[in-house]
């Protein structure tokens, strides 16, 4: 199983089993708080399973947009892991709780400016071992606590790493820029702590987390032909060009 560069590798005593979705399970999360995470709990069983981290905000983006499961396989195709049955369910709704979160705590926090483009950061699961294969179904259970369990491979293999979103370089630690008294670390162990069976974890952040990314803006003008005539009263204008790395809207009043 490829748990990747910043996983845990295979080693926790918890069981799981092919079962039908099991309910409840969903944590209420902090009233707007940034960022966003979903959870569902697993049914266990009698076979063996592991827990695991996929942890990815760098140079090259997160796992992908909070809009798309897509994102959440990718965290799953990074550790070996198949996405399937009830696990799709499950994964599906976690991605959805955990988006719904974020964006309702963004537009709170930043009217008028959209719904916060939330990504996929973070995915955490307890896929079954069947086979000799990793498939993640939506039944499988692991203790949060314990070695090899939740916070103990989120301790090592996560947040020890540092991380970064634009030109900000961060850990899981690290308060939030518009939400101080939250962190990835914070939303982690709220949706770990949502169920007595955790089975997937799914974190998503908005473009202002952990912080906003740096912004400049340039200006250039290019004046327009003028006759060059003695005497010439014809208006004169010159264009004015904008370009920024950011993605807000700038007015430019010019005369």
């Amino acid at each position: 199983m490829n748990f990747g560069r910043k996983m845990m590798k295979a080693g926790v005593a918890a069981v799981a089993a092919i079962a039908t979705l099991g309910a409840g399970g969903v944590v209420a999360s902090t009233a707007f708080a940034g960022g966003g995470g979903g959870n569902q709990p697993g049914t266990g069983g009698d076979l063996a399973a592991v827990q695991f981290w996929q942890y990815k905000d760098d140079a090259s983006g997160a796992w992908g947009p909070a809009t798309s499961l897509d994102s959440v396989r990718a965290a799953m195709n990074n550790a070996g892991v198949t996405l399937e049955g009830d696990g799709v369910t499950k994964a599906q709704a976690a991605l959805d709780q955990a988006r719904t979160e974020c964006e309702t705590g963004f537009q709170r926090r930043h009217p008028g400016e959209g719904n916060g483009d939330c990504r996929v950061v973070a995915v955490g699961a307890v896929p079954a071992v069947i086979g000799g294969n990793y498939i993640y179904n939506g039944s499988g259970a692991a203790s949060p606590t314990g070695t090899g369990g939740w916070y103990d491979n989120w301790n090592t293999y996560v947040a020890p790493g540092t991380y970064q979103y634009g030109s900000t370089v961060y850990r899981t630690s690290y308060p939030f820029d518009d939400d101080p008294s939250n962190s990835v670390d914070a939303i982690m162990r709220r949706n770990v702590e949502a169920s007595s069976k955790p089975s997937i974890v799914v974190i998503v952040l908005d473009k202002y987390q952990p912080a906003p990314p740096s912004y400049h803006l340039s200006i250039s003008t290019q004046a327009a032909e003028m006759s060059g005539q003695a005497g010439d009263t014809k208006d004169a204008s010159d264009t004015i060009t904008l370009s920024s790395d950011g993605s807000k809207t700038e007015n430019v009043n010019g005369t």
